[in-house]
């Protein structure tokens, strides 16, 4: 973009340090190489800026020098709405240039209602949605991230996906594009990028539907693997960041993230993310306390989060936040946790942060009786849940986060009933405990043993969210039941869902993830105008030995030994 128009137009805006480049501990960018990756997030600066995933294949990208590699992010409404009247097309952080103008722009997704964001800053971009359409022209669009378990609502969108960690896959393509730029065709291009471990290309397969919208096959074009496998990563030997990216921009969400692992070793039968990011894996202890020392150096932080899934089951996390505060003495550091499965081991991991800083201690029960944690493949019983309420209270945590869902499988109103029972016999001998309980709605995802569960419908969550807010003894907050009827109607859709979420997109739907944000007359009518079965994809149960839109992509549980799981779990009793 022209400098002196950039200038003028920042100067209007409510936040222009959101556009601005140069950070602290970022890449210069070489406008000379020969080859450039953009990495989107769809998220405003402010919260996505500190998104680990990128940074990490940022830096790997860009220390290796496989190709000059920019980020960009979704403008804010200040600069959005200009860039439409004075047809200024979105720009990348580092050197704002183009969009267009990448060979590779990857869109991170982590949330099933982050697309529509996705097909904003395509359109800003002026890039054309819809891949068929984009025929043999450039950049190649590459979605990743989390959501992926199943892309099939996403196909229309993208060129390819990459299933599972990024790492290795990204520098793969981008060697095998680089040997390839300008010798052949795009279709041919393709066909060598989904020859890649971890790589789906969606052009190379046919769908076939049923009358009623179920999906009858799947068929790879000729010389097509027929199953595409995710990628797995060895974390004791992969790249992480040395330096933090510091943004310019207030962002209270600015800690110095330190992915100890990934994956996670619990059951729970309705978790995609797990499934996502299977099998669990450790990074090594010295290089953890290694990239404390060198990231807060670099940057300055006083904020360290140790992230992960299952962050307390970590051989030596009890080690590792001893050694750290070490570092730190005086309490000049602040070490924060992700949720942690209820045990004692959480309650003593949690006694190394810094006393000062204990505002609350989040807690993961997801149901409210034995029988019904069983089902789902917690197998925590009250008695155990009640002692480490009450020794988190006597650690010093008076403020405690409960998460839990409702309309889970085989929900009765005895399990609803339990999560009143278990805050109040919870607060019986403690009366300062104070608890904040989050509700949120069951959603049925792919590639878990609920995969073949229907949701229940949006009435009868409203009743129960009423019900425990009215017996309740504690702070009751619910997510948005129709927002999760959406993200269950993308999870659970075949590549006719595509349809329902471009109109949506055009009819004005857009952060879609921010409760405030989120328009269900514009889902609704979407729908209805497109002509899918809104029942057929989230309120109905699937036949045991059904198609699923996703079957042709492997997540590391075979579909036979996921039934086996979900006949099992929805057999469960109140046994331990």
């Amino acid at each position: 973009m022209d400098k002196q128009i950039l200038e003028a137009l920042l100067k209007t805006l409510r936040r222009p340090s959101r556009y601005i480049n140069h950070e602290l501990n970022s890449y210069p960018a070489d406008l000379s190489a020969e080859f450039s990756v953009c990495l989107c997030y769809p998220d405003i600066y402010d919260i996505a800026s500190t998104y680990l995933n990128i940074e990490i294949l940022y830096g790997l990208i860009n220390e290796k020098k496989l190709a000059r590699c920019e980020r960009c992010y979704m403008p804010a409404d200040d600069l959005k709405a200009p860039l439409i009247q004075n047809h200024l097309p979105l720009f990348s952080l580092a050197t704002h240039s183009p969009l267009i103008s990448f060979d590779i722009i990857s869109f991170f997704i982590e949330s099933e209602l982050a697309i529509t964001n996705v097909l904003s800053m395509m359109s800003l971009a002026e890039i054309n949605c819809f891949a068929k359409e984009r025929e043999e022209t450039f950049p190649l669009i590459v979605g990743c991230g989390s959501a992926l378990s199943n892309p099939e609502p996403f196909c229309d969108f993208f060129d390819l996906f990459i299933l599972g960690d990024e790492e290795e896959t990204i520098e793969d393509i981008i060697n095998v594009c680089k040997k390839n730029k300008g010798k052949t065709s795009k279709k041919n291009l393709l066909r060598a990028l989904a020859d890649i471990d971890g790589v789906y290309v969606p052009s190379l397969y046919n769908v076939e539907y049923f009358e009623n919208g179920a999906v009858r096959s799947i068929n790879p074009l000729d010389g097509v693997k027929p199953l595409v496998k995710k990628r797995i990563l060895n974390l004791e030997t992969a790249f992480f960041p040395q330096r933090k990216i510091i943004p310019f921009a207030d962002n209270s969400h600015c800690k110095l993230d330190i992915e100890i692992s990934r994956g996670c070793v619990g059951k729970c039968r309705f978790c995609k993310a797990a499934k996502y990011a299977s099998p669990y894996r450790q990074r090594k202890f010295n290089d953890l306390l290694s990239f404390v020392k060198t990231g807060t150096e670099s940057s300055g932080c006083e904020d360290v989060y140790f992230s992960s899934l299952a962050g307390g089951s970590h051989d030596n996390l009890d080690e590792l936040l001893i050694k750290t505060n070490e570092m730190f003495p005086q309490n000049k550091l602040n070490v924060f946790l992700p949720p942690l499965r209820i045990s004692e081991r959480a309650v003593k991991i949690k006694q190394y942060v810094n006393p000062t800083k204990k505002h609350f201690i989040v807690f993961t029960p997801e149901a409210g009786t034995n029988r019904l944690r069983n089902v789902i493949g917690k197998y925590l019983s009250d008695k155990q849940i009640l002692n480490v309420l009450a020794d988190a209270y006597r650690a010093g945590w008076e403020n405690i986060k409960l998460y839990f869902m409702i309309g889970l499988p085989t929900e009765t109103t005895e399990d609803l009933a339990g999560i009143a029972e278990m805050i109040k016999a919870a607060k019986k001998g403690e009366k300062k405990l104070k608890f904040t309980v989050i509700i949120a709605p069951f959603v049925p995802k792919p590639q878990t043993p609920f995969q073949w569960v229907a949701m229940e419908r949006p009435e009868i969550i409203e009743e129960k969210i009423k019900y425990l807010k009215s017996v309740t003894k504690a702070d009751v907050k619910a997510h948005n039941h129709f927002a999760s009827l959406i993200e269950t109607l993308i999870a659970k859709g075949s590549r006719k869902v595509g349809a329902v979420i471009y109109k949506a997109w055009q009819k004005g739907a857009v952060y879609d993830r921010l409760s405030d944000k989120f328009n269900a007359d514009i889902w609704t009518k979407s729908i209805k105008e497109t002509g899918i079965n809104l029942d057929f994809y989230v309120h109905r149960q699937s036949d045991v030995d059904e198609v699923f839109a996703w079957d042709h992509l492997h997540f590391g549980t075979d579909k036979k030994d996921l039934l086996a799981d979900w006949i099992k779990g929805i057999n469960e009793t109140d046994e331990p």
